[in-house]
């Protein structure tokens, strides 16, 4: 049986995900992003918080990646990270105001780490 067929083998498939993980953690923008994608569209802050909880039980690795990805942006976050995460991720965060206030970098940065911190505390309560 040649590598390929036997892809379902612990060995091939560790190698699988170990090469999805780096490819995903090279581009922490673009790794925040998938989570958005994920995770959070079309999804209140409940059922984000359902998906990522059943993500992260079923797919701990992924889970690992993603908590990694929010490090390395909370870390060192671009510039103008609240537009780069509408525009890469289609992340829009608004107060709840009368005028739907965007919010600015500092805030969408705050956000980013209160959503690491939460969903961190999921992962550990899985025990990944």
């Amino acid at each position: 049986m040649s590598q390929d067929e036997d892809w379902f083998s612990p060995a091939n498939l560790d190698r699988s995900i170990e090469k999805t993980s780096a490819a995903r953690r090279a581009d922490a923008i673009a790794c925040l992003a998938e989570f958005v994608q994920e995770i959070w569209i079309d999804n209140t802050e409940e059922e984000a918080r359902e998906a990522w909880e059943q993500r992260a039980a079923l797919a701990p690795a992924f889970a690992r990646d993603i908590l990694a990805c929010l490090d390395t942006v909370i870390a060192s976050p671009p510039p103008n990270l609240a537009e780069v995460l509408r525009e890469r991720a289609e992340l829009h965060l608004y107060h709840d105001d009368a005028d739907a206030t965007p919010y600015n970098d500092n805030e969408t940065l705050d956000w980013l780490k209160q959503t690491a911190r939460e969903f961190r505390q999921a992962v550990d309560r899985a025990g990944h």
